[in-house]
């Protein structure tokens, strides 16, 4: 049953179909083909339950600060800063891209929001320094994927509410709130604040979220039926004998594992579909929760460039105009560095909770 769902899965998938799509029609036939023995009210409850969350409450507010930004004219200025530090040096532009995507990513949470949000700055800006708009391009996909792992993170805040790890000394809802406010105050200070700036931004932020939820609400009832059929005991009981009692041993699995996931799924929904099966492994190693999430997140976030459902390939594909292809070429040419530090990560987690233990 559960090779079936996920070959569906899949199938749906290499078609095009959405992933909320994809996830939704497995569920509905598991649901006909065991009528007996799975009442009509668990769908309901099984959907709704993963929404019952605080912390997602934050999802929604993180997007509109991040839009915010664009509306207010904040991405502009965050540009021109990084490149006033960095931009003097030879390749200047290429540090100044990367230096601004981490500086958005601080704002927007998501990789396709930094890609989306200042991809064209970047790539307008690299075009008129004389750069081959296939190579802006390339660096411009790799750089977003600092989003996810730097605070606040959209994927971490899910991560942190589906596995039940702390978020921060602040809570994601008040950090998320409180830059909403100052993208609302600098749009005021910078006179690029408009009431139809305001409400274009609501309507985005209030379309991208309702994907989200209904991602995580569809995720839940698919993660509910995994369970239900014994895939995180099948997999703890083939695992472990592997990986015996070495934690690095078991992060180095897992991190392949994710890679691999991270090539077909969205970051999103990986991460709803895939944290519930892996925590009884992570739990019985005795890895440190923090440490788990962040080679999680970089792991999957590693396939948003990588072909081939790599979104921001698709996305910077469209801001730069060229083939999905050309963006690929470039954007692989930084995958060794990545996957470094994903292993960088697994063999010194110190780097991980050196922060979290302050």
């Amino acid at each position: 049953m559960i090779g079936m769902m996920l070959i569906v899965f899949l199938v749906l998938l290499m078609l095009g179909v959405p992933v909320c799509f994809s996830l939704a029609i497995p569920t509905v036939f598991y649901f006909f083909l065991n009528t007996g023995t799975v009442p009509i009210e668990f769908i309901a409850h099984q959907t709704t339950n993963p929404l019952m969350n605080y912390v997602l409450i934050a999802l929604p507010a993180f997007l509109l600060s991040g839009r915010m930004m664009n509306g207010t004219g904040v991405t502009h200025r965050i540009f021109d800063f990084a490149n006033a530090l960095v931009g003097r040096f030879r390749g200047g532009l290429i540090y100044t891209n990367i230096v601004a995507s981490m500086m958005f990513a601080s704002m927007s949470g998501t990789a396709v929001g930094d890609a989306g949000g200042l991809g064209q700055i970047e790539m307008d800006m690299m075009d008129r320094a004389g750069y081959k708009r296939e190579i802006s391009a390339g660096i411009t996909a790799s750089s977003s994927v600092l989003g996810p792992i730097i605070p606040p993170s959209v994927n971490m805040v899910i991560l942190g509410a589906t596995a039940g790890i702390s978020i921060g000394l602040v809570t994601p809802t008040e950090a998320a709130v409180l830059a909403i406010d100052y993208a609302i105050f600098l749009g005021i200070l910078y006179k690029e604040a408009s009431l139809r700036n305001i409400w274009q931004t609501l309507e985005e932020t209030v379309a991208a979220a309702g994907t989200f939820m209904y991602i995580t609400a569809v995720a839940g009832f698919f993660t509910w039926i995994l369970t239900r059929e014994g895939l995180p005991q099948f997999l703890t009981s083939v695992l472990t004998p592997l990986i015996g009692s070495s934690q690095v041993v078991g992060l180095l699995l897992i991190a392949g594992f994710l890679l691999i996931a991270g090539c077909f799924l969205d970051t999103t929904a990986a991460i709803l579909m895939i944290t519930p099966i892996l925590m009884p492994i992570v739990n019985s190693l005795g890895i440190d929760p923090i440490v788990f999430g962040v080679v999680m997140v970089v792991a999957l976030i590693i396939g948003i460039i990588t072909p081939p459902f790599g979104i921001c390939l698709f996305v910077i594909s469209d801001v730069a105009k060229l083939p999905v292809s050309a963006v690929t070429k470039e954007a692989i040419r930084y995958l060794p560095a990545m996957v470094a530090a994903l292993l960088l990560i697994i063999f010194f987690p110190q780097t991980v909770t050196f922060l979290a233990g302050l």
